[in-house]
C-alpha cells in the first residue's frame, strides 16, 4: 500500500515539473517574440526608410524648411529601350513648395517660392555584359531660361538615382541588373506658372555606354524624350 502511495506521489510530482517547464518555455518564447517585434518597430521608426512620395515630400519640407502642396501626380509609365538597356519613368509628382529657406533660392531660379517635380526612374540592363549609364534626364520647360536637373538637397541621399549611379561606382550597371531611384527637379514660381500654362514639360533621356568613362564613341542606342503632363489639360494632350 505504501509503495502505491509513493508511486502515485512520484507521478504527480513528474506531471507538475513537466507542466511548469512547458509554461516557462512558452513564456520565454512569447517574450522573445515580443522583443523581436519591438526591435523591428524601433528599426522602422529610427532607420532611414522612406515609403514613397509622401515620406519624400515630408523630408523635403523639413530639409528646405518650406510648406509643400501636391498639385499633380502621374503613374503612367513611359519606357525607352536602347538595345536591351531600358530606361523607364515609372511615375512622378508635381509639388508646390513655398516659404522655404532662402539659402536654397538659387535652385529655384532665385525665388523663395517654387515647385518640385519628383520622378522615379528605373534603368534595366538586359544585356549579357556590363554597361554604363550616367543618369542625367534633364528637364526643359518652354520659355524658361535654363534646363533643370537633379537638386541634391531635395531628396535623401540613399534614394537619389544620381547616388546609385555615380562617379564612385563608374555608373556601372552589371549584366542583368536593375537600378531604380528618385530624381528631383526644382524651379521657381514664375517657371511653374509657365509650365502650368503649357500643361507639359519635356525630359531628355540619354544613351548608355559600352565602356567605362562615358566616352562619346562608346554610346549605343538612340536618345529620346518623355513628355510629362503637369495638370489634367496636359494629360489630355499626352493621350491624344
Amino acid at each position: 500500500m505504501k509503495r502505491l502511495v509513493l508511486l502515485f506521489s512520484t507521478f504527480l510530482l513528474t506531471v507538475f515539473i513537466v507542466s511548469a517547464c512547458g509554461d516557462n518555455k512558452k513564456e520565454i518564447t512569447e517574450q522573445a517574440d515580443q522583443s523581436e517585434a519591438n526591435d523591428a518597430e524601433n528599426n522602422t521608426s529610427e532607420g532611414n526608410t522612406y515609403n514613397g512620395y509622401p515620406d519624400l515630400i515630408t523630408y523635403m519640407e523639413k530639409e528646405l524648411e518650406g510648406k509643400a502642396n501636391m498639385l499633380y501626380e502621374n503613374s503612367e509609365a513611359q519606357t525607352h529601350e536602347m538595345e536591351d538597356v531600358t530606361v523607364t519613368l515609372d511615375s512622378y509628382v508635381l509639388v508646390e513648395l513655398n516659404d522655404f529657406n532662402n539659402t536654397n533660392a538659387d535652385a529655384f531660379d532665385g525665388e523663395n517660392d517654387g515647385a518640385v517635380i519628383i520622378a522615379h526612374y528605373t534603368i534595366e540592363n538586359e544585356l549579357d555584359h556590363d554597361t554604363y549609364y550616367m543618369p542625367h534626364p534633364y528637364m526643359e520647360i518652354h520659355g524658361a531660361d535654363q534646363t533643370y536637373s537633379d537638386y541634391y538637397k531635395l531628396l535623401p541621399e540613399e534614394e537619389r538615382l544620381t547616388e546609385k549611379l555615380s562617379d564612385e561606382n563608374d555608373y556601372l550597371i552589371k549584366a542583368g541588373e536593375t537600378i531604380s531611384g528618385y530624381y528631383g527637379y526644382a524651379f521657381g514660381k514664375e517657371t511653374l506658372d509657365k509650365a502650368l500654362d503649357l500643361s507639359t514639360v519635356t525630359v531628355y533621356i540619354g544613351e548608355p555606354h559600352s565602356e567605362k568613362g562615358n566616352e562619346v564613341d562608346s554610346v549605343f542606342g538612340k536618345p529620346t524624350q518623355f513628355t510629362l503632363s503637369v495638370n489634367e489639360d496636359g494629360a489630355k494632350k499626352t493621350t491624344q
